[in-house]
């Protein structure tokens, strides 16, 4: 059975007219190459001979420049050579060969995310781009990926666990922060189109420029068209990134950086037991999905005091938009419940922007070749959020509901305007007292604030059946203070122990305090926070074997729950007696086997075990949860405990800096609910990739995604009705890439 369906009046005249003017950019393409001569191929590129044993520098954990061995954490590095191997489609393609990291693929440019945990919606991570965090706390959104331009990124890192000083909410299972384009010191332009057999299309254009001894620049553009491979699952996205480096003077530097990002994405559903293995293409949602716009600018200044101290002052905006997102949660597929009314559901239209300025002291001194950061973060965040009631339109089918219509009825549910505002300060320091010991502390304090503006008057009430009077204007206050410690002890030239202790903390979100008006107590909400432990030993075997193993412990506290009052079912009440314990060991090692062949791996084996997880005697306020259930001791739901990759790059002389890889992707097994009675029973996928330059200017390139085009879940939740959101099906691309 074919999984794609190829009908001629599935497509519009746009559609045509797309693919027919990436068609004639592709023969553009194909035409500037073949204008080079045929003795123009280009030398065998520095990876055929370049040895494992090379410095790895990392930004993110202090945001200057730092040896891996330098720093007490677990961070895993992506270089630019890399990302363009990896060609990535979808964030979870590049991300995901990081030892302990799952980002899984929601079609579009939709994910969850996973690293230390399970896979959840949570505001458990800190995206970045370029070292400033892409949306501020309080306004966390688990797709936040697709708000950055990766596929044109210089590197990317990921810190796992929570993360140093210098970051504050949020930042408590991870952080990845991706690292715009590098910029050039002569002109490059580069142009870049590809397709896919599952109507995919994108275009890619790299501009940038050395203009005289003080100003460079760098100009990105990433636009992606996608009619789905399932039905009704169209996406489109429009990417652009900017970048100016102005260098006046020896001692004083500025970097800015734009960042444009547009998304208009369908909605996609989970499937049936039967559909999800017979019909994978089907999708129950025939509804519009969700417009998502964000922007973003920031201009990192540095100014050199003497050769051993700086000042660093970053002001940033952002301003970031959903309009039109109907929750799939919101959409019910069975007639009647005594809980709500299963005709109506809503429609969420929010935003945000941001103003805020990151600083920090660098100061170096010769005693105990020590380092001194003092920072000072603050942001001032107003943001409005709509949500009004909807009636649906469903059809009820054999295999399933189907949702194909719906109306805003102009009923507000909530109408609010929630601003946060923050002030933070930090110091890092880090030493040497011997030779081959290393210590680094750090501390910070968080003190912040929502301030909600009511705009439905609190005694006007409701006929959603959930929802009571909406909470009254007032303002809410967290502090916290975030202790780190961690060490280094190169006990042997090639191996190194580190080690750390971090402490991270999330605040509760705007729709957690403010989106809950049938909580009573959702405003007496406080921070939940993590306590991470974590051993580590990296370094070389051999000139061409390079490893680092992790092993970590991690306890998180003071956990969101909400569940019902068995008397009155619709008041929910939030407690926070959740306790998570995770564990883990992760592996990432690679190996030149030969001067044609590397081989990387990349392995974790984890737990995730609920500690402490009542939820009351009555129904969870998610579909399906136990009730009256005590969870301790059962593992997290959707939290694979084996998660594998492996790559063999084979890039042989005749191939002229071209390169085969064949990637293994195994995921494990994974309870599905949090009462551990039912199992996916994981997947495991391959990928192959091939580039081939044509000649100096043109690259031809080729992947195809899921090779034996073998069945897996992107996840598989408890629903009892819509439990399986499909994989990809396998995916061949083929593109070409002309730098002129």
């Amino acid at each position: 059975m074919s999984r794609v369906r190829y009908e001629i009046n599935h497509y519009s005249i746009g559609n045509y007219m797309k693919y027919f003017l990436g068609a004639l950019l592709l023969s553009g393409v194909l035409f500037l190459g073949a204008q080079d001569t045929q003795g123009n191929t280009p030398e065998k590129t520095a990876l055929n001979k370049t040895p494992i044993r090379q410095e790895t520098v990392v930004i993110t954990v202090t945001q200057q420049e730092t040896s891996l061995f330098d720093t007490s954490l677990s961070v895993g590095r992506i270089e630019d050579e890399e990302i363009a191997t990896v060609r990535l489609a979808h964030p979870s393609d590049l991300v995901n060969r990081v030892a302990g990291v799952n980002v899984n693929n929601l079609g579009g440019e939709s994910h969850f995310t996973a690293i230390r945990n399970n896979l959840s919606t949570g505001a458990n991570y800190l995206f970045l781009e370029n070292g400033v965090p892409t949306r501020s706390t309080g306004f966390f959104n688990h797709n936040a990926l697709y708000e950055i331009n990766m596929p044109q990124a210089s590197a990317v890192e990921v810190v796992k666990g929570p993360g140093s000083a210098l970051y504050g909410s949020d930042a408590m299972h991870g952080m990845i922060n991706v690292l715009s384009g590098a910029i050039p010191d002569e002109q490059l332009i580069k142009l870049g189109a590809e397709f896919s057999d599952q109507n995919w299309y994108r275009h890619l254009l790299t501009y940038g420029d050395r203009l005289n001894p003080e100003n460079a620049f760098r100009l990105d553009l990433n636009q992606t068209f996608n009619d789905g491979w399932r039905d009704n699952s169209e996406h489109t996205r429009d990417a652009f990134t900017g970048q100016w480096l102005w260098t006046p003077a020896a001692d004083f530097k500025a970097k800015t950086v734009f960042s444009y990002n547009y998304v208009d994405q369908s909605l996609q559903s989970g499937l049936s037991r039967d559909d999800y293995k017979n019909n994978p293409e089907e999708n129950y949602y025939h509804l519009p999905g969700r417009d998502v716009e964000s922007f973003r600018v920031s201009s990192k200044m540095t100014k050199t005091l003497d050769s051993k101290s700086e000042i660093n002052i970053t002001p940033y905006y952002r301003k970031s938009t959903t309009s039109g997102l109907i929750p799939s949660w919101k959409l019910n597929h069975k007639p009647n419940s005594p809980f709500r009314n299963y005709d109506i559901s809503e429609i969420h239209d929010s935003n945000h922007s941001s103003f805020g300025v990151l600083t920090n002291y660098v100061q170096n001194f010769k005693n105990m070749d020590s380092k001194l950061i003092i920072g000072l973060d603050l942001d001032y965040s107003p943001g409005e959020t709509q949500v009004e009631e909807t009636n649906l339109t469903r059809e009820f089918r054999a295999n399933g509901t189907y949702f194909t219509d719906y109306y805003r009825t102009g009923t507000k549910l909530y109408d609010y305007d929630p601003t946060y505002k923050s002030i933070s300060p930090y110091v890092h320091y880090e030493f040497r007292p011997l030779d081959k010991w290393k210590f680094d502390l750090g501390l910070r304090y968080d003190y912040s604030e929502f301030e909600i503006d009511q705009n439905i008057k609190p005694d006007s009430g409701s006929s959603y059946a959930q929802v009571r009077d909406p909470i009254a204007d007032q303002t809410v206050e967290f502090d916290q203070f975030s202790p780190k410690f961690g060490f280094n002890w190169d006990f042997h030239l090639d191996h190194q122990l580190y080690g750390s202790y971090r402490r991270g903390f999330r605040a509760p979100s705007a729709g957690t305090l403010f989106s809950q008006p049938a909580s009573y107590n959702s405003t007496q909400l406080e921070s939940t926070t993590i306590d991470s432990f974590e051993l580590g030993l990296r370094g070389f075997i051999t000139d061409r074997i390079s490893y680092d193993l992790s092993a970590y412990h991690m306890f998180k506290k003071d956990d969101i729950i909400s569940y019902r009052d068995p008397n009155n079912p619709n008041e929910v009440t939030s407690a926070q007696n959740g306790e998570t314990e995770h564990r883990g060991i992760e592996l990432a090692l690679q190996w030149q086997a030969h001067d044609d062949w590397t081989l990387a791996f990349s392995g974790t084996y984890t737990e995730h075990t609920y500690e402490k997880w009542d939820l009351g005697a009555a129904p969870s306020w998610a579909p399906n949860g136990p009730s009256g259930t005590d969870l301790e001791g059962n593992e997290l739901e959707r939290a694979p405990k084996y998660l594998h990759n492996l790559r063999v790059n084979y890039h042989p002389e005749w191939m002229k800096g071209g390169r085969f890889e064949v990637e293994t992707i195994f995921l494990g097994s994974y309870f599905v609910d949090q009462e551990n009675s039912h199992k996916y029973s994981g997947h495991e996928l391959v990928n192959f990739r091939v580039d081939y330059p044509i000649n100096k200017k043109l690259t031809a390139y080729s992947r195809v995604m899921n090779v034996f085009d073998r069945e897996n879940a992107a996840y598989v939740s408890s629903s009892d009705f819509t439990p399986y959101r499909p994989g990809e099906p396998r995916s061949f691309f083929f593109g070409l890439e002309y730098t002129f």
